[in-house]
């Protein structure tokens, strides 16, 4: 057993669950759904690199690069699908 993947998962499933009202469902399904984790740890680098070069994150937000680096709710995987999740989460709760 991978001690610190299922710890991941309850963290995640908590933190949803708080936050939104049902968990995302790692435990459940006892694995990475749409590979979330995977992107969160691979985009710890690009993290580093915006805290050494703050000005990469000013041109990462001109409108014509954001659509093409940034998250989107259309993703199907990784911080654009849970801004999804959370979206459909939001659209339930309004009707």
């Amino acid at each position: 057993m991978d001690f610190s993947a299922l710890a991941s998962y309850f963290t995640l499933d908590v933190i949803t669950d708080i936050a939104f009202g049902e968990p995302f469902g790692f435990l459940a399904e006892n694995r990475d759904i749409n590979g979330y984790c995977q992107v969160g740890r691979a985009s710890i680098p690009v993290f580093e690199w915006f805290g050494v070069f703050p000005d990469l994150y000013k041109i990462l937000r001109l409108p014509g690069i954001r659509s093409l680096v940034m998250p989107s709710a259309k993703d199907t995987k990784g911080v654009g699908m849970l801004m999804g999740f959370v979206l459909v989460l939001s659209l339930k709760k309004m009707y």
